[in-house]
Order: C-alpha cells, then structure tokens, then sequence
C-alpha cells in the first residue's frame, strides 16, 4: 500500500509519509468498521487479536463461550460477518480426521486492539 501511495506522487521510492499515509487509512477504515460491531463482535476480534499464532475457529469458539455464552451458530454469523467486513481471513485446513476453519489476522495486532478500546 505505501509502494502505491508513493506511485500516485511518482516517485521512485517509498518514503515515511508514505508509509504514514497507509497507516492512518488503516486506523480510520478500522474505528468505522469497528463502530459497527455489537458488543459480542467486538469482544470476538479482540480474543482473535489477542491470541498468538494461527488459531483455529474451534479455539476461539471455546474462549468466546466461557466469556459471553453464546451458541455455534451466532458464533458462526459473527465470524462469517468479522470476514466480510475484511476484519479478518478465514481459511479451511486440515487437522487430525477432519478439516477445520483457521482465523487469520489482516491488520497488525496493537493497530486493531488500540482501535477497539478506542471504538
């Protein structure tokens, strides 16, 4: 993203205020994405940043539930929604017998959790 803010200025190389610029677009589609989220919505991209590594929607599922008491299915709508407003990846992959969802973060870890106790 900074590579195509320094072509719009035709330049040849990739400047601070380049990368600047991508990163302040980042924090404001983030505070108005999140400013659309319920309360369990948020509380779920914050356990989905929160945890390192790749992390399976199992996982995540279990920690949401101990927390907020919800079922698989408003889980389920809630992860689908997280990826459709490009929040998150979502990616199938194989473990053990049986193939399994693995959450995949798009933004950098403290950008998203500063959002989300700012939003």
């Amino acid at each position: 993203m900074a590579g195509i803010e320094a072509e719009r200025r035709a330049s040849r190389k990739i400047e601070l205020r380049d990368v600047e610029m991508v990163y302040e677009g980042a924090r404001v589609f983030l505070a108005k994405s999140i400013s659309a989220l319920n309360s369990d919505e948020r509380e779920a991209l914050k356990i989905i940043y929160s945890i390192d590594g790749d992390v399976s929607s199992g996982e995540i599922y279990r920690i949401l539930k101990a927390e907020v008491n919800m079922g698989y299915t408003r889980f389920y709508e809630i992860i689908n929604k997280l990826e459709r407003l490009r929040l998150i990846d979502v990616v199938m992959g194989k473990k053990g017998r049986g193939r399994t969802r693995y959450i995949l973060r798009k933004y950098d870890r403290e950008l998203m959790l500063k959002a989300l106790t700012e939003g």
